[in-house]
C-alpha cells in the first residue's frame, strides 16, 4: 500500500516543516500463553469447584475490610466534629 495525504480543511499542523520518519514495521509479539484455551483469572485456580472465600482472602492486604473502613470513617468524623480547626487550618 502505498503511502498517502488527506487534505483536512481548517487543520495547520505546528510544529514547522514535515520530516519523513522512515519506514515502519510491525512488531513481532508472541502471546503469553496459549490461544486454545480462554485466559484465566490472576490468582484463579486451574481446575476444581469454586470454594467459598474466606473474608481475609476476599480483600487484598492493602485495602481493609468494609467494616474496618466503615469504623474508620466513623472515626474521622468523630475527630472532625470534636476539632473543627483541623479541617480549616490545613487550607491555610
Amino acid at each position: 500500500m502505498a503511502p498517502c495525504l488527506v487534505p483536512v480543511d481548517g487543520f495547520a499542523p505546528v510544529g514547522g516543516l514535515s520530516r519523513s520518519l522512515g519506514e515502519v514495521h510491525a512488531e513481532d509479539l508472541a502471546p503469553a500463553e496459549s490461544r486454545d484455551v480462554a485466559p484465566a483469572a490472576a490468582g484463579a485456580e486451574a481446575e476444581g469447584p469454586e470454594r467459598e472465600r474466606t473474608p481475609s482472602e476476599r480483600y487484598e492486604p492493602s485495602a481493609p475490610a468494609p467494616e474496618q473502613s466503615s469504623a474508620r470513617l466513623l472515626e474521622l468524623v468523630a475527630l472532625a466534629d470534636e476539632e473543627p480547626e483541623l479541617a480549616t487550618s490545613s487550607r491555610t
